[in-house]
């Protein structure tokens, strides 16, 4: 569920044309991944990983850049303290404490990124992960005086993948959206 590192990273390429890298980094307090799953076909069960961190490099003028981000899979939270038990165990938290995604390949329209191709490494597995941005933009912050970029990722992933059976507690199925909400300031 770390893949949500993924779209972190994605999002500072939004700024100013730059002439060479630009290093951002996520701010905790606006930078978390929220996981969706349509519960046994009735509802949409909701989770958020509150805990989630990454780094940015961007060189807008070249149309590349490198996104690290990962998330903590026990900072999972539904509202409901026995499914969050349940869902770290599923997870095996015990032993894979850190999702993580690595992209080195954005992909942009002119100068606005709309995707990204990494990998995300969950339950110790790493899988290739598409990532699509849904929205991002940059600004200079007037709080900061620096700028900062941020948007919304969305993946959708398939935990067999990763070894994860499908889990009865979020109605069987096994395929999880992630959103992955960032904010980041540049370094």
């Amino acid at each position: 569920m770390k893949a949500w590192g993924l779209t972190a990273a994605a999002l500072f390429a939004a700024g100013i044309v730059q002439a060479e890298p630009v290093d951002y980094s996520t701010t905790p307090t606006h930078t978390f991944v929220h996981a969706e799953v349509l519960h046994g076909g009735l509802s949409t069960r909701r989770m958020r990983f509150n805990r989630a961190e990454g780094r940015v490099t961007v060189d807008r003028a070249a149309g590349r850049g490198r996104v690290e981000f990962s998330v903590q899979a026990a900072s999972i939270a539904t509202g409901d303290a026995i499914l969050d038990a349940a869902l770290r165990a599923w997870l095996d938290v015990a032993s894979h404490p850190t999702a993580r995604f690595e992209s080195d390949t954005l992909q942009f329209d002119g100068e606005r990124l709309r995707a990204l191709r990494g990998t995300l490494t969950l339950r110790g597995q790493a899988r290739p992960l598409a990532v699509a941005a849904d929205h991002f933009n940059c600004y200079l912050n007037p709080l900061f005086k620096r700028e900062v970029c941020g948007g919304e990722f969305i993946a959708e992933v398939d935990l067999g993948r990763w070894g994860a059976l499908p889990n009865p507690a979020l109605g069987g199925a096994s395929t999880i959206t992630l959103r992955v909400q960032v904010e980041a300031v540049r370094q």
